[in-house]
């Protein structure tokens, strides 16, 4: 008899207190997140609880003091929840799981999960009275059960958003043929500010199944945002896998009035695994590598395009494997170390500045130099050694075509080590040719005449002098 009543007291108090961890949003309504009222079980949320917001709808959420539970979880079918904590702190995990949400004011304090084996979902973080410190974020995270695709997280107006752990656009880490794919993380706005302390990864893929994915996921950066992050890796996926991690990517701009950084305080990794990832770098924005390499690794579709913008590696390398593309146009900067170009290709469009300390190019690399209408191109600088090898190749863009005694110095050398294997230069009008015998003495291909042309030049000349004197013998 005694055992069996402590055994009902025991489940029964067991039962309770599972059932208190558990509060569910009564409904649809405005209301404060400290209120017991709001709940079932009418209890003000502790520490221990976890919150759940199953009801559909769009209703606002506030607060009249700090709040810390276990874990935040939004699953409704519909609708916008929008958090408006003012000066007030919660500190929890927040799981968006089903329904899209607003963080307009206070200081959110977690590690957030978008999207997990869900799609299209996303949350907008909010104005400049809207503050994030956490560890790990992730943007679309597909399992065992579902993927994980089109969901977003936006930081704008001045928001400020700050991670010690890595930030991850597109994860599929589960074993399984799921895909994680075109999920998004955008950072907008004067005044905005994300640090991703553990590193961004943009398009991470742990399956190694057939048919599983984590592609066409995107960071974008824009309006004058600053973001600052200890690594950058485009299309990471595990070795050897069967699954696809490609065309993700990173574009970075800015405007005439609100200057765009991205800061990246280690390696830059474009495509370890994956093809077709890039960065774009447009006008008014910069992209700094302060503190490791740059690689665009060996597959097909790999970029870095500068299109008016800054990259700026000094002091570091950039390394472009075979198969991989960098680009400079529309008055691009690239700042460099050493320019290493390992079988991949480098282009220039328009008149850029390039400047850097060493170039370095294998059998395998290509140079490709763009000279537009008015002669407009681009002179790649190197203040200490340039090692040559691979195919230089020269073009004409917008119909530029030279008359001759055109010179165009496409290099600033200060000591060169090797040839190219190849020069690949545009066929000129008739009777011009190429002179590239300055080509490694200062950088300079010119445009002359012909031999045979000068000589019939010559001849004409002189032709027509000799009838000037018999016209003018024969008048006396």
């Amino acid at each position: 008899m005694k055992t069996s009543l402590l055994v009902s007291v025991l489940t029964v108090t067991l039962a309770t207190a599972s059932y208190a961890d558990n509060l569910e949003w009564n409904a649809p309504v405005n209301g404060n997140i400290d209120d017991a009222s709001q709940w079932t079980p009418n209890s003000e949320p502790a520490s221990d609880d976890r919150l759940f917001f199953s009801v559909s709808g769009d209703y606002t959420l506030g607060s009249t003091r700090d709040v810390s539970v276990t874990n935040v979880t939004l699953g409704g079918n519909s609708g916008v929840i929008r958090f408006e904590l003012g000066n007030h702190h919660l500190q929890t995990s927040l799981i968006i799981a089903n329904q899209d949400a607003t963080w307009a004011s206070g200081q959110l304090t977690t590690n957030l999960q978008i999207g997990n084996a869900t799609s299209g979902l996303g949350f907008l973080f909010d104005g400049a009275n809207s503050r994030f410190t956490g560890s790990a974020v992730s943007i679309g995270r597909s399992s065992g059960t579902a993927g994980a695709n089109e969901n977003s997280l936006s930081v704008t107006n001045g928001a400020n958003f700050a991670t010690s752990s890595a930030v991850i656009v597109g994860n599929n880490d589960a074993n399984t043929a799921h895909t994680a794919n075109a999920n998004t993380l955008s950072i907008s706005g004067t005044g905005t500010t994300f640090a991703a302390g553990g590193g961004i990864i943009v398009g991470n893929l742990g399956s190694t199944l057939t048919g599983a994915a984590a592609s066409g996921n995107r960071l974008v950066i824009e309006d004058g945002a600053q973001v600052t992050t200890a690594s950058l890796v485009l299309g990471r996926r595990a070795s050897g896998t069967l699954a696809t991690a490609i065309n993700n990517s990173v574009r970075v701009t800015g405007t005439s009035t609100a200057g765009t950084l991205l800061s990246v305080n280690g390696n830059i990794s474009i495509g370890p695994v994956g093809g077709g990832n890039s960065l774009y770098v447009g006008k008014y924005a910069t992209v700094e590598a302060k503190s490791g390499n740059t690689s665009l690794n060996a597959r097909a579709g790999n970029k870095l395009e500068v299109d008016g913008g800054v990259f700026d590696a000094s002091g570091r390398k950039i390394i472009g494997y075979a198969l991989s593309t960098i680009s400079m146009s529309d008055s691009g900067t690239l700042k460099a170390e050493e320019l290493d170009i390992r079988g991949g290709t480098f282009t220039t469009q328009g008149q850029n500045s390039i400047d850097l300390e060493q170039l370095t190019l294998n059998d395998k690399a290509t140079l490709q130099l763009s000279i537009g209408n008015g002669g407009i191109y681009s002179t790649v600088n190197v203040s200490e050694t340039a090692t040559l090898d691979g195919v230089l190749r020269v073009v004409f863009s917008e119909s530029f075509a030279p008359t001759g005694g055109e010179s165009f110095q496409l290099f600033g050398f200060n000591e060169v080590n090797g040839a190219f294997a190849e020069l690949a230069l545009p066929e000129l009008a008739i009777n011009l040719q190429w002179d590239t015998s300055k080509l490694y003495q200062t950088g300079t291909i010119s445009v002359i005449p012909e031999p045979a042309s000068t000589g019939l030049a010559v001849s004409g000349i002189l032709m027509a002098l000799v009838g000037y004197r018999f016209t003018r013998t024969s008048a006396r």
